[in-house]
């Protein structure tokens, strides 16, 4: 089954291996083969979605996946699925985290801390590398996926 819906992607490999990964990994979660969870919300929606709210829920809260990514990774491949076998979601699927924003416990620097780390930089590309950090509100695994 996953299979068959896995071709409509087949012309975007990369589309296709993270869907199939995600539905795989769902399914083994739930304990179902996708032919029984298919069926299960054909008969009883509001329990399968409750089934895919709680795994959502999961991802994040318990695997400490990312937000952005759970949703467009494995909520999208799992919604697609069901809707290739007609099965329509009613239910919002809130992609819900302990916390919204997980960068909200994060501090911003004082000078002095900057000053801190601008004397332990070992070069200039370094240097350079924080003052981007530090003066454009990039963060930081933005700025490193730039070298």
């Amino acid at each position: 089954m996953i299979e068959r819906y896995l071709e409509l992607h087949k012309d975007r490999q990369n589309t296709y291996s993270v869907y199939s990964s995600a539905l795989k990994h769902f399914f083994n979660k739930i304990n179902k083969t996708p032919e029984e969870f298919v069926e299960l919300c054909k008969n009883d929606l509001e329990k399968g979605e409750t089934i895919v709210q709680e795994y959502i829920d999961s991802l994040v809260n318990k695997e400490g996946k990312a937000i952005k990514s759970t949703r467009n990774i494995h909520y999208y491949a799992i919604r697609g699925f069901l809707k290739f076998y007609h099965v329509e979601l009613i239910r919002q699927i809130k992609v819900r985290g302990e916390s919204q924003n997980k960068y909200s416990n994060q501090k911003i620097p004082t000078q002095e801390e900057l000053d801190l780390m601008f004397s332990a930089t070992r070069d200039e590309t370094e240097s350079a590398l924080l003052s981007i950090v530090a003066y454009t509100g990039l963060r930081p695994g933005i700025v490193t996926g730039l070298v």
